[in-house]
């Protein structure tokens, strides 16, 4: 099995996210959250792989209303 880390598979996945019912959330905001949502995603990632990509994976995830 090949793995695809690729920003447009990322753009893919933030796509999915933002059209699937599901709430995105930052680890922050479910850790402080007094309710949750009955469907939600947790939002976290490392980029210190290929930290270049890191301002482009923010803008992805915020054309998707993604923090």
């Amino acid at each position: 099995m090949s793995l695809d880390f690729t920003l447009g598979k990322y753009t893919d996945l933030c796509e999915a996210i933002a059209f699937s019912g599901y709430v995105p959330m930052t680890v922050r905001d479910y850790l402080e959250a007094r309710e949750l949502p009955s469907r939600l995603v947790v939002m976290r990632h490392d980029v210190d792989v290929v930290p270049k990509n890191e301002p482009k994976m923010a803008l992805i995830e915020n054309d998707f209303g993604i923090r």
